[in-house]
């Protein structure tokens, strides 16, 4: 069976969606970064990488692609979410 392939929002690169984090608008409309990839809600998909997250949260890509329009506030938090998220990923490299 294939991988199911998703695109960056920032770069527009295709790959599997375990290689991308996924961020979500759930059916109330709360918009957060979908860890574990599997909670229900409009998705849009972005490598793990700075200059995606910056592409991705910067521009109207993201409000654009879960259909809502989030306030600059919440962009920011999800930026740190993020950026906070690579950063341990990184560490827990080094580790090895």
């Amino acid at each position: 069976m294939t991988e199911p392939i998703r695109t960056c929002i920032g770069c527009r690169k295709k790959a599997t969606k375990w290689e991308l984090v996924r961020i979500v608008r759930n059916d109330t409309g709360r918009v957060s970064v979908d860890e574990s990839r599997k909670n229900p809600g409009r998705g849009a998909y972005v490598c793990l990488n700075p200059q995606c997250i910056e592409l991705a949260l910067t521009s109207k890509k993201l409000n654009k692609v879960l259909k809502t329009n989030l306030e600059p506030k919440e962009i920011e938090s999800l930026k740190q979410v993020l950026i906070n998220l690579l950063q341990s990923l990184e560490s827990s490299d080094e580790g090895r």
